[in-house]
């Protein structure tokens, strides 16, 4: 037994805005693309976050590798 609903004007233009987009004939399918790809980019952005953070902890140590050899340097010249 299907139930159906009926969207509203505004609803109506989002269900077929996904259609268009996903190129899928029924809202049912649109809504399951959508729902794929969602988990998709969520993955991807939990993946280039993961990314980011080791990047930037290795600039972070790089950088603290690059003042120790500047102090030792001045150091060095300094006596």
């Amino acid at each position: 037994m299907a139930i159906t609903l009926r969207p509203t004007d505004e609803e109506q233009k989002l269900v077929d805005y996904a259609k268009d987009v996903t190129r899928q004939s029924t809202a049912t399918k649109a809504m399951f693309d959508i729902v794929r790809d969602h988990q998709k980019v969520t993955a991807e952005l939990q993946r280039y976050k993961k990314l980011e953070h080791e990047a930037s902890s290795r600039a972070r140590k790089a950088e603290s590798t690059i003042n120790q050899f500047q102090s030792s340097l001045t150091n060095l010249l300094n006596h």
